[in-house]
């Protein structure tokens, strides 16, 4: 894998359960024991920072940098770089969350064919992913809406029969957003269109308002 910390080492650093993963949960290790007690399901992004702004302005920038972390993580640890790259990309269309989903890496996520973005990344970079028929290697390809994602016949039994297991033996398995429909029985699937911010679900509370005055 092309980054810097595991899965659980980025859970570990935050305190929390990114990916609503019950492997992550059962991790057996006494300073990941706030991850293990934390509850699996989904959150919504918050709008507001009214309850941020009650503190004390000392404590502004960490809550700041907090968010902005969680979100990064979230994503597959995305390089701050390219993170902030995205999101000077997507000021003019305040659509910051809807270019953060329309990456490949994202999509093969959201679509469950893997339990992490990381997992993802590294199908991904193995050439086992086809958009539109075609072998892409490139994790942060943007996806346009009508694209059609699915899984070379090569990797297509290893892959399915991971899915298949995981489907049986875990206790949570995120539903597929409205933006993307997938067919399990070919492991296929088509991304419909950029969600808004109301539409894109998280493992954890996040806090987009934060993250974009940490830009400011």
């Amino acid at each position: 894998m092309s980054i810097k910390q595991s899965k659980y080492k980025v859970c570990s650093s935050l305190g929390e359960n990114l990916w609503s993963s019950a492997k992550i949960s059962r991790f057996n290790k006494k300073k990941w024991a706030k991850v293990k007690n934390q509850s699996i399901g989904l959150h919504y992004p918050q709008k507001s920072t009214d309850q941020v702004h009650l503190q004390p302005s000392v404590y502004l920038y960490g809550n700041r940098l907090r968010a902005k972390q969680k979100l990064r993580k979230f994503y597959g640890n995305i390089t701050e770089k390219r993170f902030k790259r995205l999101y000077k990309k997507s000021i003019l269309h305040d659509n910051f969350l809807g270019l953060l989903e329309r990456r490949l890496d994202t999509i093969i996520f959201r679509m469950n064919f893997v339990p992490t973005p990381f997992s993802a990344r590294q199908l991904i970079s193995h050439g086992s992913v086809l958009v539109n028929g075609k072998r892409v290697n490139i994790k942060s390809t943007l996806l346009k809406p009508g694209d059609c994602v699915e899984i070379s016949k090569k990797a297509w039994p290893r892959i399915f029969d991971a899915m298949e297991k995981r489907f049986k033996t875990e206790d949570f398995i995120r539903p597929v957003p409205n933006y993307i429909e997938v067919n399990y029985s070919i492991l296929k699937g088509i991304f419909l269109y950029e969600p808004n911010l109301d539409e894109v679900s998280f493992g954890v509370p996040m806090n987009i308002g934060l993250v974009k005055e940490f830009y400011k």
